[in-house]
């Protein structure tokens, strides 16, 4: 379990750096390109950019963020309810999770393999869509890994062994 653990770390790391870095190249290019806009100048193809960076900072950082803790959870019902039943609630809402996220995963890297071998590009810069699908595919897949193991370490917990 620890070797998944440190796999679902390094991956859930690299996602976030390339999440965080198309965060800074879409504030780049959208400041660049206001700034151009005032002087008469404006750049083409910059919605396109900025689409397709925003479904990369959206989607990559889901595990990360899962991993740490990050989501928000309302605790007003489940802390009144026993430890039992509110890890029992947990466990449901992280098998919920992981059928939601392994059907968008499914989903979308369908998506992905259609939008390729179409050939589908972006109207101004005629950049191809199916990269950025598959990021998102292999965003949700790694969500899915990181809910699994978090299923797993319930069931470990509970039953004596690592915490």
């Amino acid at each position: 379990m620890g070797l998944l653990k440190k796999i679902n770390e390094w991956l859930s790391d690299v996602f976030v750096w390339i999440g965080g870095i198309a965060l800074v190249v879409m504030t780049a290019v959208s400041c660049i390109n206001m700034g151009l806009r005032m002087m008469g100048f404006p750049m083409a193809g910059i919605y396109d950019l900025v689409c397709y960076l925003g479904a990369l900072v959206a989607a990559l950082p889901l595990a990360y963020t899962q991993l740490k803790k990050g989501h928000v959870a309302v605790d007003i019902i489940s802390l009144l309810l026993p430890a039992t039943v509110r890890k029992i609630g947990i466990g449901i809402s992280y098998v919920l999770g992981m059928a939601f996220f392994g059907a968008a995963a499914w989903k979308v890297g369908s998506l992905a393999g259609i939008l390729r071998a179409s050939g589908e590009v972006s109207e101004t810069l005629k950049m191809p869509f199916w990269p950025f699908t598959y990021a998102v595919a292999a965003s949700c897949a790694l969500m899915v890994f990181c809910l699994l193991l978090d299923v797993l370490t319930m069931f470990e917990s509970s039953q004596g062994g690592e915490k």
